[in-house]
C-alpha cells in the first residue's frame, strides 16, 4: 500500500526482553494472582521453565517434555528465542505432546507472526509489551493510547530531536526528527512494515486514525533519555488518561496505557 506522506519499508525499532519463558500448568489451584496464572519468571534460556508449585526450574533434574500438567509455554523473542537456535526442535517435541507454544514480546503482530510461522508454533501472541494479545489472527485483547498521549509524544520528539515510533497491532509509524543521530530502525528480513512520517500535520493525522498500542522513543544520548523520562513523568501527573512508562534499554523508552505489561498480557492469553 502507498500512503500520502508515508512510505512502507521492512524493519522494526522496538525491542523488549523482560523474561525468558513462562510455563502454565493445566490444573491451577486457588490462591494469589501468580498462582492463578501459573506463572513464574526465569532467566532467559529455552530450558528454564518453572513448576508453579516448586522453586526450581524444569531442566535441572526434571525434563519439561515429560511433564503432563503443562498446557502452555510462552517465550520472549529478543535476547531469548533469537539467541537460541536449538530451541526449535525442543519446542517441536513439546507441541507433539499437546502443549501450545506462543510468543510474548515488545514487537508487533507482523513480526511475531513471522517468527511463529518460521518455528511452526501454535499458541497465542502477546504483542506490544502486552497491549495486544492475539490467537492466530483473532484479536483477543487490546489496550490503546489516547490522542493526547500521541500528540504529546510527537511534540516531544520534535523538541528533543529524537525518533518516535507508534505501534498498532499490525503497523508501525515512525517519525525521525531532524538532528536525530541514532539508528532509524533495526532492519529485519521478515518484520513488520514501517510507515515513515514527515513532520507535518497531514502525515501525523494517520497516527490519530490508528489504534496505537505502544509508543517508543529512540534516543541517541543518555541526556535525551533522562529529559524524555522527566517530561513524560510531568505530563503524566495531569494527563486525562495516565500511561505506563518503561524502558527495554536506555535508548528505547516505551509508553503504554496504564496497567499494561507482558504479565498482564499472559493472563489475558
Amino acid at each position: 500500500r502507498r500512503h500520502s506522506g508515508a512510505e512502507r519499508i521492512p524493519g522494526g525499532f522496538g525491542q523488549g526482553a523482560l523474561f525468558g519463558a513462562a510455563a502454565f500448568r493445566r490444573a491451577v489451584p486457588s490462591g494469589g494472582e501468580a498462582d492463578r496464572a501459573g506463572l513464574r519468571r526465569q532467566q532467559p534460556g529455552p530450558r528454564h521453565f518453572s513448576r508453579p508449585d516448586s522453586g526450581h526450574p524444569l531442566g535441572e533434574g526434571e525434563n519439561m517434555e515429560q511433564r503432563a500438567d503443562i498446557a502452555l509455554v510462552m517465550l520472549d523473542v529478543d535476547g531469548t528465542l533469537l539467541d537460541t537456535p536449538q530451541t526449535g526442535p525442543v519446542l517441536g517435541r513439546v507441541m507433539e505432546r499437546g502443549v501450545q507454544v506462543g510468543l510474548a514480546s515488545g514487537r508487533n503482530y507482523a513480526h511475531l507472526m513471522s517468527q511463529m510461522g518460521h518455528l511452526g508454533l501454535n499458541g497465542p501472541m502477546v504483542c506490544n509489551n502486552g497491549a495486544s494479545v492475539l490467537y492466530q489472527e483473532a484479536l483477543l485483547y487490546s489496550s490503546t493510547l489516547d490522542a493526547d498521549a500521541l500528540r504529546f509524544a510527537f511534540q516531544l520528539a520534535k523538541e528533543l530531536k529524537c525518533l518516535v515510533e507508534y505501534s498498532s497491532v499490525h503497523d508501525i509509524f515512525i517519525y525521525q526528527a531532524p538532528g536525530y543521530e541514532g539508528p532509524a530502525f533495526a532492519a529485519a528480513d521478515k518484520g513488520p512494515y514501517l510507515i515513515l512520517l514527515s513532520g507535518d500535520a497531514a502525515s501525523f493525522a494517520r497516527v490519530l486514525d490508528t489504534p496505537v498500542a505502544k509508543i517508543t522513543f529512540g534516543v541517541d544520548t543518555r541526556e535525551k533519555a533522562a529529559r524524555i523520562r522527566e517530561a513524560l513523568a510531568t505530563w503524566n501527573r495531569s494527563a486525562p488518561q495516565p500511561v505506563t512508562i518503561s524502558a527495554s534499554f536506555w535508548f528505547a523508552i516505551e509508553v503504554t496505557a496504564q496497567g499494561v505489561s507482558k504479565g498482564r498480557g499472559l493472563q489475558m492469553a
